[in-house]
């Protein structure tokens, strides 16, 4: 047979790897969040750390992977009434961590003069027998108190030179639902959210990355 010979790469191909390398910054010893990008949610569970992936979800979506990102907007500015319901009482992704930091790469979304501090935002979530709702956006996003959805002080960052924003919550998160929400302009949300919650007692989440075993093993305990 013929010796096969390893197919060089092509510029695109290095081009796109080198971007992928350069966009997986490390954020603990030996976990580094994926160069294809996503959302997620760093997290302790039981005394190690892990990135869980967060989906997103919104009023019937389900599956979607990778940085195809579902946009849908609602002007919460236009009716005091909009509101997002999320199925079942409780996100699948749970941080142990009462201040979980949350990586958000997503595809390009918006430019129009939106700063990436307002881009997105940190929210309670109310939560109703099997679900939860994402309520009253007029209300909290100009600022004004409402009971059902709370805005929750966080800080957002650019992270490195690659595509992440990292969002810190300014304080621990009371055990409770809460989403990312995305601003695609000052008057409109995306529909579809980045949900999750804060449950010490939670069991472990599913989809997560852990540190490379090489890394973590080589680190002084």
């Amino acid at each position: 047979g013929k010796l096969r010979t390893p197919r060089a790469e092509t510029a695109e191909e290095k081009e796109e790897r080198e971007k992928e390398e350069a966009n997986s910054p490390q954020i603990a010893p030996g976990l580094h969040l994926p160069g294809s990008g996503g959302v997620f949610l760093f997290d302790q569970y039981q005394g190690k750390p892990e990135l869980a992936e967060i989906m997103q979800n919104g009023g019937e979506l389900n599956k979607n992977s990778g940085k195809s990102v579902m946009r849908s907007t609602i002007n919460p500015l236009a009716s005091s009434k909009q509101s997002i319901e999320l199925k079942d009482e409780h996100a699948k992704i749970q941080s142990h961590l009462p201040r979980p930091a949350i990586y958000i790469d997503i595809d390009e979304g918006p430019q129009g003069g939106t700063e990436i501090a307002d881009r997105f935002r940190l929210v309670r979530v109310a939560v109703k027998k099997d679900a939860r709702i994402v309520a009253n956006l007029k209300v909290t996003f100009t600022g004004k108190a409402s009971e059902q959805t709370i805005a929750v002080p966080a800080q957002v960052e650019k992270l490195g030179t690659g595509q992440w924003v990292k969002l810190t919550p300014a304080q621990d998160l009371a055990a409770g639902e809460y989403a990312v929400v995305e601003m695609l302009d000052q008057q409109e949300m995306n529909l579809y959210v980045w949900d999750f919650g804060v449950n010490p007692k939670a069991p472990a989440n599913p989809n997560t990355l852990q540190p490379d075993k090489s890394s973590a093993e080589a680190s002084p305990k």
